[in-house]
């Protein structure tokens, strides 16, 4: 009668257990690595969004700079600061020019110095 009985037990073969388990297994590191990647995602739309607002304040004080760059150096501003006396003018010494001498066709090189005609 102990034979009957080793039959009668109700065994599960190592084999199938061993897929399964490979199975979740699987699916477990599918899962983690799917949730990692949605992380990534979401921290990644977080920065752009971020990145947006901050080149949005830049463009804003860009234009506000940009505005203050004309308004200073119009030409009442520089006329008001030359009558004030907070911008100087010099000058420009004879030296200083460049004259291109001939009738401007093809290359000639060019001198500071006067020629004496």
């Amino acid at each position: 009668m102990s034979h009957n009985r080793r039959r009668s037990g109700n065994h599960v073969g190592l084999k199938p257990v061993a897929i399964i388990f490979g199975i979740m297994l699987f699916l477990g590191i599918a899962g983690v690595n799917y949730l990692g990647i949605k992380r990534k995602n979401h921290e990644a739309g977080e920065q752009i969004t971020r990145m947006e607002r901050e080149l949005a304040e830049l463009e804003t004080q860009d234009a506000a700079l940009r505005a203050k760059i004309n308004q200073l150096s119009s030409r009442n501003s520089l006329q008001k600061k030359l009558d004030e006396g907070m911008v100087s003018l010099v000058p420009i010494k004879d030296l200083q020019f460049v004259r291109v001498e001939g009738s401007g066709e093809g290359l000639r090189p060019v001198s500071n110095k006067r020629t004496a005609e």
